[in-house]
């Protein structure tokens, strides 16, 4: 299957390949970001790409906000512009 490494690159393009206006991709991919693997083994600093203005939808931002709520405020202040 995948390596672990690869996870930063797999998430974000998948989600960039669903078409939200179509509801069972929309369901596709809200399944996938609660129960894969690879979405509960993402490291917080790997969703970051996840909150790009390419990502509008507010359940996948919630997502990586949730992911990055895992970290300390140093860590937090290391990633900020």
């Amino acid at each position: 299957m995948y390596k672990k490494k690869d996870y930063v690159d797999i998430l974000p393009s998948f989600v960039k390949s669903v078409d939200f206006t179509v509801g069972t991709q929309l369901k596709t991919c809200y399944n996938y970001l609660e129960k894969s693997e690879i979405a509960l083994t993402l490291k917080p600093e790997e969703a970051l790409a996840l909150l790009d203005s390419q990502f509008g939808d507010e359940k996948v931002r919630l997502f990586a906000v949730k992911k990055l709520a895992l970290l300390d405020d140093y860590m937090i202040a290391l990633y900020m512009p």
